[in-house]
């Protein structure tokens, strides 16, 4: 590199506070070399003393617009996140279709959308649970800081990268091809209005729809490179556009900084946040809960309170403090239960190869634990790696025949690739190892019951 684009620690810290305070952006010391890189990447001959200036005026915004272009990550693919996904398919949009069935209107923010494969994939979602999309207005608003991925998103073409996860049911109906890349069908594309957007500038961003307004915002995979104060004022922004009974999508592990109003609901792999209404609200205050669950008077061995601990930050989206829990814990014992756990977070905190790992050595300490099988298979679908996914689902369920969340996800398998016969089967296994169980007896160590994963199932069926 150039002796140019060495930043003095007087450039980094102009550089790095004006990616806090006008993008949220967190780049401390560590990322000094990425900054760098982006720096040389459009200085056009500018010393760094010199871009930092620049970059800091009013006359810099272009130079500013393009620095911020390289800098931006923007990897993603159809359809990342099937547990993200099988909870639009079967709760989410239904409920928000049938809310909204009188006025026919819905209205969506895919926050964050990179190049676009994450709203198309919603849209595609709607056109095939929507009865008679055609007779509704929908006004799906995808929104991104990097001008560059905005342009590649309206165009609407993909590799075959963008589709590693896909069935290729979706290939079929939605895209044509078109010299050697894959072309968004056209009535996908009218769907989707991609405008270039702050999140933590109101004024940069959704004013002109009004508080209030959405049914559904995602945003995931965003706030992993915010800091603090620029995760609080996104989170604000989202509080206050989400209509009441709308619900907020976020990334595995990344802190969505929520309130009274609203309320996280488990879905298996995933959990997500729903706005509460009024009536919500309202029907909380005539109900005596108790401050915390029951638990039963018995002594606790320290290493199973540490698996408790570190199961309920999992559950509430803490996978970072979870994860120095855990480490803790395998330093002292080797326990197939604290491996698979410890490949859950890293799955989560998006380090999959480490995840991966853990499972493994989870499942040759016990290959009759189903766990080390099913986390597996999780990290592998995040990554792409169906059919590897799939003999790892398929383990789960060869060494524990009433492996609840392998039934579970074999039927979400079998759905996304329009096998209903099979899909409702396995659902009909998952109603029978439930009966008899417990509402509020959790199942998943981050925190879904047998009540809500029996809720879920009777909605899809």
């Amino acid at each position: 590199m150039s002796k140019a684009f060495e930043l003095g620690e007087r450039e980094f810290q102009t550089l790095s506070g004006l990616l806090r305070d006008r993008f949220g952006l967190d780049y401390p010391l560590q990322k000094k070399v990425e900054l760098e890189k982006a720096c040389a990447s459009v200085s056009d001959g500018l010393d760094a003393a010199e871009f930092c200036c620049e970059v800091g005026s009013p006359s810099g915004e272009g130079l500013f617009q393009r620095f911020i272009n390289r800098l931006t990550v923007g990897e993603t693919y159809f359809f990342r996140i099937q547990a993200h996904f099988d909870a639009l398919k079967s709760v989410i949009l239904p409920g928000i279709f049938k809310k909204r069935a009188g006025e026919k209107r819905l209205r969506i923010w895919s926050a964050g959308c990179a190049t676009g494969e994450e709203p198309y994939s919603v849209a595609m979602l709607i056109l095939e649970t929507l009865p008679d999309p055609g007779g509704w207005e929908i006004e799906f608003l995808a929104t991104d800081v990097n001008t560059d991925f905005l342009s590649s998103a309206r165009r609407g073409r993909y590799r075959e990268w963008s589709f590693r996860k896909v069935d290729d049911y979706w290939r079929k109906k939605y895209f044509e091809p078109a010299d050697g890349e894959w072309q968004v069908a056209a009535d996908v594309r009218a769907m989707v209005k991609f405008v270039r957007a702050n999140l933590i500038d109101e004024r940069d961003n959704v004013v002109a729809v009004g508080p209030g307004s959405f049914d559904l915002i995602l945003c995931r995979n965003v706030f992993i490179y915010f800091g603090d104060e620029g995760i609080e004022r996104a989170s604000a922004l989202f509080r206050r556009y989400l209509a009441p009974g709308g619900w907020f999508v976020g990334g595995h592990a990344e802190p969505f900084v929520y309130d009274d109003g609203f309320e996280a609901v488990n879905f298996p792999g995933a959990f997500v946040y729903r706005k509460l209404t009024a009536e919500d609200v309202a029907a909380a205050k005539k109900r005596r809960l108790p401050a915390e669950r029951p638990r039963k008077a018995v002594r606790v061995r320290p290493a199973a309170g540490g698996v408790e601990r570190a199961d309920r930050l999992v559950a509430v989206g803490k996978d970072s403090r979870a994860l120095e829990q855990l480490t803790e814990l395998v330093a002292a014992r080797e326990d197939a239960e604290l491996y698979w756990r410890m490949g859950r977070v890293l799955g989560n905190l998006g380090r999959y190869e480490e995840g991966l790992e853990w499972c493994r050595r989870g499942a040759a300490l016990d290959k009759t634990n189903p766990y080390c099988y099913y986390i597996a298979a999780l990290i592998q679908e995040e990554m792409g790696k169906n059919d590897e996914a799939f003999d790892n689902l398929r383990r789960s369920l060869y060494v524990e025949k009433s492996f609840v969340l392998g039934h579970f996800s074999m039927a979400s398998y079998h759905r996304w690739r329009r096998d209903e016969e099979r899909a409702a089967r396995s659902y009909r296994n998952v109603l029978k190892l439930l009966d008899g169980r417990g509402e509020d007896e959790e199942i998943s160590g981050d925190g879904l019951t047998v009540g809500r994963l029996r809720e879920i199932v009777n909605q899809i069926l």
